[in-house]
């Protein structure tokens, strides 16, 4: 262990867990994945509504429609669906291969969308295109979310990495005599 790794402690990441990451860092992957799905939802479900014969206006309504139910049911899913995806993430950590990961939370926000939209439409409305454009939005929202974030905390560790070393050089020509 390093002079200020004894000192200042451990990063969540070792050798043994290359993808554990801390409850702060979890919690800004799970905004980015509910911002992502806003868009992506928006998108998705007005090709949907255009493919069916949607006119200009109808996708104007559309999409305000899909921003506002997007919004009011996302919310929910996250809060309900964080704590699974906090263990799916713990489950993972020791994977070093991104594409587990992402493979792991692509399915796992394809879940969360059917039973999103399960409990909030009914199953009725899963044949529906435009709720598979939903259900399609948070499959891809929760690997982008993810994504996102490693890539930051991956290369915030490697800017601290660098500074430990150069902190630990410093430290050592004052302690030479």
């Amino acid at each position: 262990m390093s002079t200020l790794a004894a000192r200042y402690g451990s990063p969540p990441r070792t050798p043994e867990r290359p993808r554990g990451f801390t409850l702060g860092e979890f919690a800004a992957g799970a905004v980015r994945a509910w911002v992502w799905f806003q868009p992506g939802a928006v998108i998705a479900a007005t090709v949907v509504d255009v493919m069916g014969g949607g006119g200009i206006i109808g996708v104007v309504e559309f999409g305000a429609a899909s921003v506002l139910f997007g919004m009011l049911i996302g919310i929910p899913a996250v809060i309900l669906g964080a704590p699974f995806a906090y263990l799916l993430g713990r489950a993972l950590q020791r994977q070093r291969r991104d594409v587990v990961h992402l493979a792991a939370l692509a399915a796992y926000g394809a879940l969360v969308g059917v039973v999103t939209l399960l409990e909030t439409l009914g199953p009725a409305q899963l044949s529906e295109p435009s709720t598979v454009a939903y259900v399609l939005a948070a499959a891809a929202a929760l690997p982008a979310g993810w994504w996102r974030t490693s890539r930051a905390a991956l290369r915030a560790d490697r800017r601290r990495q660098q500074s430990d070393r150069a902190a630990e050089a410093a430290i050592e020509t004052e302690t030479t005599p």
